[in-house]
């Protein structure tokens, strides 16, 4: 007879039913017996999003090491795609100076949120630095609530 290994799991609902999601509940949903959409969507949106800057600066510094010379073998040390080092490392290095210490040093999560990669990208089209940062300037005061603050 051999012993059962009991995996965790939790339930969460969704709009066409329930999901059963394997590992442990999150801390901040513990007590909830079945997890609603809504409940599932507000812990979702409460959570610290991931800076695309420092992830971007993260992956930059794996090319210090000597013996990486290619973004396949930072892929392989960082263990994501080739193609997501590049992203990640095109987007640090296409932003102007400001706009990168300023979003690698902001700690609020309405401006963190706001900031999504996909957001960042268009910047980095931009060839002319003035341009880039009155773009930056509009959407940092559209983060803001649409109070007039520049970058």
């Amino acid at each position: 007879m051999s012993a059962r290994e009991v995996t965790p799991y939790y339930t969460k609902a969704y709009e066409k039913g329930c999901l059963f999601v394997r590992g442990d509940k999150p801390r901040e949903l513990a007590e909830i017996a079945k997890i609603t959409a809504r409940q599932w969507n507000r812990y979702q949106n409460s959570r610290q999003r991931e800076n695309p800057i420092l992830k971007g600066l993260q992956y930059l510094k794996v090319f210090e090491d000597e013996s990486v010379r290619t973004y396949a073998q930072a892929a392989e040390v960082l263990g994501v795609s080739r193609e997501r080092v590049y992203q990640l490392a095109s987007l640090v290095t296409k932003l102007p100076p400001q706009i990168r210490d300023f979003l690698a040093g902001t700690e609020d999560p309405a401006v963190l949120r706001f900031f999504t990669e996909r957001r960042l990208r268009p910047l980095t089209m931009i060839t002319d630095g003035e341009e880039q940062m009155g773009q930056f300037s509009e959407l940092l005061a559209t983060a803001n609530g649409g109070a007039n603050v520049s970058g």
